[in-house]
């Protein structure tokens, strides 16, 4: 009986890489922005889209306009467990503690979360400051390609796609893997700070956004874990191990 596993991660980043034997594929990520993409409706958002322009995170830290006021911060949860409005709620209350025009917040908040706000904004005299935009879905990749800092819960997916764009991160795990992933990018690469969603001031919050956009050591971090990312084609890669796999079993078989 034989075994593939394919792991669409780089090897780098799994801390115990030795512990895993040959049938498991470590393939990097999967990245393909022409799936990923989509028309974007959503008008204020194709005006932040338009004036952020894409951050390449190949380059060196010096090439990077570090010293520049505007930010864009992206905040999710991703799609499976996003229904954490108590979450949202304090990410809100710390970006307003910030008190700058010159950041602007995208969040994708799902389909549930949504409704809720708009319950907020009818029936309880809420309101998003200006610079905040919150929707149901946003193009993360087109997105993460601009921000300066992604506030994540830290699926597996979302690490891969914050390290490949060299987005520095704040974690908030939610629940599985995401407090182990947590760790990783912040404990243990010092790519960004991390969290307990359920004890969260937004106090710590505020100051953890700013530390992160303002020590660049973590930028610089990150940028060189994405250098090490681009070096893996996942897709390639990954269909190539399949290909080998069923060749090599159709020639035992046979």
């Amino acid at each position: 009986y034989e075994e593939l596993e394919i792991c669409t991660i780089f090897p780098e980043f799994q801390p115990r890489i030795e512990k895993f034997d040959n049938s498991i594929k470590f393939v990097g990520c999967c990245v393909k922005e022409e799936v990923r993409s989509y028309d974007i409706k959503d008008q204020k958002l194709k005006h932040l889209i338009d004036i952020f322009k894409p951050i390449n995170p190949l380059d060196s830290i010096d090439s990077i306009s570090k010293d520049s006021k505007a930010k864009l911060i992206y905040c999710s949860l991703g799609t499976v467990f996003n229904n954490n409005i108590f979450v949202f709620d304090a990410v809100i209350d710390a970006f307003k503690k910030i008190d700058s025009n010159d950041f602007y917040l995208v969040i994708s908040a799902g389909k549930r979360c949504i409704k809720q706000y708009e319950s907020k904004i009818r029936n309880e005299n809420f309101k998003l400051p200006d610079n905040i935009l919150m929707l149901e879905s946003v193009p993360q990749i087109d997105i993460l390609k601009r921000a300066s800092l992604f506030i994540t819960h830290c699926g597996m997916g979302s690490a891969m796609e914050t390290i490949y764009y060299a987005c520095p991160v704040l974690c908030i795990p939610i629940q599985a893997d995401q407090p182990m992933v947590a760790r990783r990018l912040a404990d243990q690469l010092q790519l960004g700070k991390r969290f307990d969603p359920l004890a969260l001031d937004s106090n710590e919050l505020s100051n953890a956004i700013r530390e992160i956009l303002n020590d660049h050591t973590y930028l610089m971090r990150i940028i060189e874990m994405s250098k090490i990312s681009h070096k893996y084609n996942g897709n390639l890669n990954g269909s190539n191990e399949i290909k080998n796999f069923l060749f090599a079993l159709d020639k035992k078989q046979n």
